[in-house]
């Protein structure tokens, strides 16, 4: 069974693009049996900001089980208001029983059944 998948992608201004990220993340979900891209979801802004039109959609679509997994590119992609808001993300996520996959920190993949990305997440809170 393929888990339905989203990806996060994020830049701070209209003249940076996506869509390296998009690339990098769309063949890291291709490499994967158990993935299956089911939206894309990126802002054009600054990631200390908390409020993100797109980034608040996803959270929603997370809690109403619309995605199993959300994969992003990597911490600074997804804020820049410091390591205590991403481990907040990340827990929102679980909480609402989406594993997130961070694609540049291999080690931080909640879909790993050993448990290596909750321990991964600890470490760094």
């Amino acid at each position: 069974m393929s888990l339905k998948t989203a990806i996060y992608m994020r830049v701070s201004t209209a003249d940076q693009s996506v869509d390296s990220q998009r690339q990098e993340l769309m063949e890291f979900i291709e490499r994967r049996a158990d993935l299956e891209l089911a939206g894309e979801y990126a802002d054009v802004i600054s990631g200390t900001r908390e409020k993100r039109e797109q980034l608040d959609q996803l959270m929603i679509d997370a809690r109403q089980r619309k995605i199993d997994v959300v994969v992003f590119f990597d911490l600074s992609r997804l804020t820049r208001k410091g390591l205590s808001h991403a481990i907040n993300l990340l827990d929102e996520w679980q909480q609402a029983g989406v594993k997130p996959i961070c694609y540049a920190y291999p080690g931080l993949d909640f879909t790993d059944e050993a448990g290596i990305g909750k321990v991964m997440a600890a470490m760094l809170a």
